[in-house]
């Protein structure tokens, strides 16, 4: 998290890179993004979900997931 002294303002930076979407990616993503404040719970509740609903079809650690699961 960064955090301007001067204008007083905090930014939360995300993950960019793209890659093959599969559990161990998905998430590794969510854990990367840092939110002491929980400003951005609302966007990191998604990549949660999506993990939920990956986990539910139960593929391999590193199988690619299904088209319909990622696009939704």
């Amino acid at each position: 998290m960064k955090w301007d002294k001067e204008a007083d303002t905090m930014a939360v930076t995300f993950p960019q890179e793209i890659s093959i979407p599969t559990n161990r990616d998905i998430l590794g993503k969510v854990a990367k993004i840092y939110k002491p404040l929980r400003l951005v719970t609302p966007v990191t509740l998604e990549g949660k979900f999506l993990y939920r609903d990956a986990c539910k079809e139960r593929p391999a650690w590193d199988a690619e997931l299904l088209k319909e699961l990622v696009t939704r």
